[in-house]
């Protein structure tokens, strides 16, 4: 996978980061924090951003979860996609 397509899936993960968090106070995403690595640092190597994918995407799925939300309201992942691609079409 080229670079740049690691770049758009990382700003495509990041976007729902940002919605969960926005829905969601008690998300963990200590562990991506940690990895002090955004969508936009392009300097930095493809497998920096494989490793912020891989390690965004897990704690995405974990902030979700398998089924409804601890109060019973299922996340919008409809939602979140068009804001996402809104967000990067701006």
């Amino acid at each position: 996978m080229q670079k740049e397509e690691l770049i758009y899936i990382h700003s495509v993960l990041a976007q729902v980061k940002r919605h969960i968090e926005a829905e969601r106070a008690d998300a963990d995403f200590s562990g991506y924090e940690i990895l002090r690595i955004q969508p936009a640092h392009v300097h930095r190597s493809k497998n920096d951003h494989k490793r912020a994918i891989f390690t965004l995407g897990e704690e995405i799925a974990r902030a979700i979860g398998p089924g409804p939300a601890r109060d019973g309201r299922r996340l919008d992942l409809s939602a979140i996609r068009e804001r996402a691609l809104a967000g990067l079409k701006a």
